[in-house]
């Protein structure tokens, strides 16, 4: 038993700092950060093994704890009673990957649409999109209304993007957008936010690109695991998951290049298609403070479909602004859940 815990206690501080290593030079090692969750788990079942059977040992899971605290902090925060309540001095910000307005939940199209209804009760001053642009494209085949469109235009007079786009409250004084690759996008806008400049940017990274084959082989494994499909798993699953992993590194390596140089407040937010244990995120991150991981209780998990329960949508700033409050919300409509963070100026 004490060998299998030594065993889980290494596999859970290579999973918490795997993303020392980027992916492009040693890819598999990324995969480890996925497993994150499972190893915490383990380790904390072992933890209860010995305070029952033998207290003598709990010194490995507790010292395995303390050496992977930065990791565990980031996944499962632990904050109660934030106010998240709007004053003149304020703003509201809402990150959703909208999945092109299509409803997740069932095979028909459901009118009024269901995500941009929840946007409109969100009263959010800034909204940041993935997959999702200007509802009048794309919208309108999936149940949203006039009267949604109509008071979208009444509530959000500012909009810029395509895809990765911006609702907003406040003018938007510029617009840019940078194609990373066939499906990874970075659009950056600057908005005028009671008089001072703020830098957005909004992101999708590299998706996984799995098929719906992959999907249900996903599935099947996690309810019956196999031995006999690893091979499949391996070539279907495993070697994408790679690929992406890979292409998240170079993306984030150029994205940490473009903040390096961009000076005043900044928020980015959007779909990393990854965790705060990768690569991708602690290099676009930097510095940068994580609104989730300083307001955020649980593990707050952002993507809710085919049994990939991991939080891979983020809300990153910097400059002198302060999260007050982040709220998580359990739509699903789409296959991510919105997440809305509130920001006071402090200068």
């Amino acid at each position: 038993m004490l060998f299998a815990n030594i065993v889980c206690a290494a596999l859970l501080i290579l999973a918490a700092y795997n993303y020392l290593i980027s992916p492009a030079k040693l890819n598999y090692i990324a995969c480890m950060g996925l497993g994150f969750p499972v190893f915490l788990i383990i380790n904390v079942a072992f933890l209860l093994f010995w305070i029952l059977f033998n207290w003598k040992m709990i010194f490995l899971p507790l010292v395995t704890f303390i050496v992977c605290w930065g990791s565990i902090y980031s996944y499962i925060p632990m904050h109660i009673g934030h106010d998240m309540t709007e004053t003149p001095d304020t703003f509201s910000l809402l990150t959703y990957n909208v999945y092109h307005w299509v409803n997740n939940k069932c095979d028909t199209v459901v009118s009024p649409n269901e995500t941009v209804q929840y946007i409109l009760d969100s009263n959010a001053d800034i909204v940041c999109l993935q997959e999702g642009g200007d509802i009048k494209k794309e919208g309108l085949k999936q149940g949203v209304t006039e009267e949604q469109i109509e008071e979208m235009n009444k509530k959000y007079p500012f909009f810029e993007g395509d895809g990765e786009a911006c609702y907003s409250r406040f003018p938007i004084l510029s617009y840019e957008r940078l194609n990373m690759s066939i499906s990874s996008f970075l659009s950056r806008f600057v908005l005028d936010v009671h008089g001072k400049k703020l830098n957005l940017f909004v992101v999708h990274l590299e998706s996984i690109g799995l098929t719906r084959t992959d999907k249900e082989l996903y599935k099947d494994i996690t309810e019956n695991p196999n031995a006999n499909m690893l091979d499949e798993v391996h070539r279907n699953i495993l070697s994408k998951l790679n690929k992406a992993f890979v292409a998240r590194s170079i993306q984030a390596d150029t994205l940490a290049e473009i903040l390096s140089h961009t000076e005043g407040d900044i928020i980015l937010c959007g779909d990393f298609n990854d965790t705060a244990q990768s690569y991708a995120y602690h290099t676009i991150r930097g510095d940068m403070r994580d609104a989730y991981i300083e307001n955020g209780f649980g593990p707050g998990i952002s993507y809710n479909s085919n049994r990939f329960w991991f939080r891979i949508d983020h809300i990153l700033y910097s400059g002198d602004l302060l999260s007050t409050g982040v709220k998580l919300g359990n739509l699903k409509s789409s296959d991510h859940y919105p997440i809305m963070s509130y920001f006071v100026q402090t200068n």
